[in-house]
């Protein structure tokens, strides 16, 4: 979320809400870290026009059969649950190998060691959907080292405390920038790529029927799929009822590299997309989506 007046960015102030915000949930207990930062962007919900109303959209193409009462229900507690993401991602600080499965539990292991012994690459793919960012850190603590897709902030400082909080827990960024070169490298190598797979931010992806529509979605996972023949590992780390978080892994595949590249790309992109569906529709509240995705 970025705080602006008249439609110009304080990164200033920006700067110092982050710093704040990481200080709180370091002294209080988390259950009042998340009622306060919770409160806070529940309370943004009726200022925060635009990204209100491009989520109301979203979910309107996903729900087709909901009221308008219900979509704004679940705007509502998107955003509460946004909050809630920020107080995790600085509670990541306290975080380490021997505390990670008291907030995290683990669902099918088995897949990640499978695809990590095959040793061609592993391209974990999430979404913006759960808390992504704990999801990189629970890899790197559990003692899969892995490097992660950014989108850099636009300020300096603030970026600095995103990178910063990431590295100290073992994950390596990659600026979106040079996602296509680093990547391939790491996979080539043998290395695990984290990336998210329902938000373009290139304009060059490819369209495909998403919830039976049209959309455009990224393509770099297709295309490293194929590239690199590394595996695919599709992972949601969830909150809970109970406040816990449940990190899931969907059954790894490949890229069929019999078929030509493009048949092969679609291919991926179709098995992927079947799998998101599947998440937002079970936890609409917390696919934090505040861009268009289908723009028709």
């Amino acid at each position: 979320m970025c705080l602006r007046v008249s439609g110009v960015l304080i990164p200033v102030v920006e700067y110092f809400l982050y710093r704040l915000a990481g200080f709180i949930v370091l002294v209080v207990p988390l259950r009042v870290a998340y009622w306060i930062a919770g409160g806070i962007a529940g309370l943004s919900f009726y200022f925060w026009r635009g990204p209100r109303e491009i989520l109301k959209e979203n979910l309107r193409n996903v729900f087709g059969d909901w009221s308008e009462e219900r979509i704004s229900e679940c705007a509502r507690a998107n955003f509460a649950q946004f909050g809630k993401f920020i107080a995790d991602f600085f509670y990541i600080g306290k975080l380490n190998s021997g505390n990670i499965g008291e907030f995290v539990e683990v669902e099918n292991r088995e897949y990640v060691d499978r695809v990590v012994a095959r040793k061609k690459g592993v391209l974990a793919v999430g979404a913006h959907i759960g808390n992504w960012d704990l999801g990189a850190v629970t890899m790197a603590l559990l003692g899969y080292p892995l490097s992660a897709v950014v989108l850099g902030h636009q300020d300096a400082k603030v970026d600095a405390i995103f990178v910063g909080q990431r590295a100290r827990k073992g994950v390596k960024g990659i600026p979106v920038g040079k996602a296509g070169r680093e990547s391939y490298r790491t996979l080539l190598r043998g290395g695990m790529v984290a990336i998210l797979g329902d938000r373009d931010v290139t304009s060059r992806g490819t369209k495909v029927p998403f919830f039976g529509k049209p959309a455009l979605i990224p393509r770099g996972l297709p295309v490293l799929a194929v590239r690199t023949g590394a595996s695919i590992l599709p992972c949601m780390m969830l909150r809970q009822k109970n406040g816990r978080f449940r990190f899931f892994f969907e059954k790894p595949f490949r890229a069929d590299l019999s078929r030509n590249a493009d048949e092969s790309e679609r291919d991926v992109l179709e098995r992927w997309i079947k799998i998101l569906e599947k998440y937002i529709v079970l936890y609409p509240e917390q696919w934090f989506m505040y861009h268009r995705v289908w723009e028709d």
